[in-house]
C-alpha cells in the first residue's frame, strides 16, 4: 500500500510545492513515489530541502535513511521529468535546496 495520502489524481495544482526535510527519511522506492506525488500537485515549481551526504547534520539525525550526494538527488529528481534550475544565491540554506521546474 501507499504511505501517501491518496492514489487518486489531485483536483488542484499549485504554483509551488514544498518538500522540506522529507525525502532523505524515506526508503529509495518511497522517495520515487513521493517525488511523483509532489510532481502531481505542482503546475510550476517544487522546492526540495534535502540533507545531502557530507552535511554534518546527516549523522546527527538517526532517522535519515538515504545518504546520497546533491548530484545523486538531482539525477533522481530529473529522472522523474522535473528540470532542476539554479537555486538563487540569496536563499537561506541554499546548499541543501534544489528547485525543480515542472511542465504542469
Amino acid at each position: 500500500g501507499s504511505i501517501f495520502l491518496t492514489n487518486t489524481p489531485p483536483t488542484v495544482k499549485f504554483d509551488l510545492v514544498l518538500s522540506m526535510d522529507v525525502l532523505e527519511h524515506l526508503q529509495e522506492e518511497e522517495a520515487d513515489q513521493m517525488i511523483e506525488t509532489l510532481k502531481a500537485y505542482s503546475k510550476k515549481n517544487i522546492l526540495f530541502s534535502i540533507c545531502f551526504a557530507g552535511d554534518a547534520n546527516w549523522e546527527r539525525d538517526p532517522t535519515h535513511v538515504i545518504k546520497k550526494s546533491r548530484f545523486w538527488w538531482m539525477k533522481k529528481i530529473e529522472d522523474h521529468g522535473i528540470k532542476i534550475i539554479p537555486t538563487p544565491d540569496y536563499f537561506w540554506f541554499k546548499d541543501q535546496i534544489l528547485i525543480g521546474e515542472v511542465n504542469g
